[in-house]
């Protein structure tokens, strides 16, 4: 009587687990980033995003702003019939959110504005949001720096100027 077995056999696993090896060896190193990556990565997203908005404020002949505290930022817009100013609440211009462990401070003339944040409350309880950086139609802007630093201690500083040139630097410890 013969029993016939049915299963893999060593060389088929081995062939198997060789395959598995190589192409995750490809892979991984694609998906592992390190915090200077993502800092790189959230700042390059801001100077495009600042970019973008200057373009967008020449385009419409419209005074725009920025509003940055230390987990997210913001792109404002002037309410005409009141003269406040409103986020976007949509498209590009949203609120956005830094990744958990980062942290922006915004400098203007080397002041950190955290240090000169105060909260303005309308006529119906509602904070009022203030740009603390203005993008004029004509393509200028509050001149300002921008560092992302994550808790690790990897630091970026983005500078802008009055034009709106940018330059990303990468800063060496605490």
């Amino acid at each position: 009587m013969k029993t016939r077995h049915s299963g893999f056999t060593l060389i088929e696993i081995m062939v198997v687990v060789v395959i598995v090896a190589v192409i995750s060896s490809a892979v991984v190193p694609m998906m592992t980033k390190t915090t200077d990556d993502l800092l790189s990565e959230q700042a390059d997203r801001f100077v495009a995003l600042v970019d973008l908005v200057q373009n967008e404020s020449i385009l419409q002949s419209r005074q725009l702003g920025l509003h940055v505290d230390a987990q997210s930022y913001s792109f404002l817009q002037r309410e005409d019939k009141s003269n406040n100013w409103i986020p976007f609440s949509e498209g590009p211009f949203r609120q956005r959110k830094l990744s958990s462990g980062t942290k922006a401070s915004l400098y203007l003339e080397d002041v950190d504005t955290s240090l000169l944040a105060k909260k303005e409350v309308d006529a119906e309880g509602k904070v009022k949001i203030k740009p603390q950086v203005f993008i004029l139609s004509s393509g200028e802007m509050t001149p300002f720096r921008y560092e992302l630093a994550f808790s690790t201690g990897s630091r970026f500083k983005i500078t802008f100027d009055a034009i709106g040139t940018s330059k990303i630097e990468k800063l060496e410890g605490k």
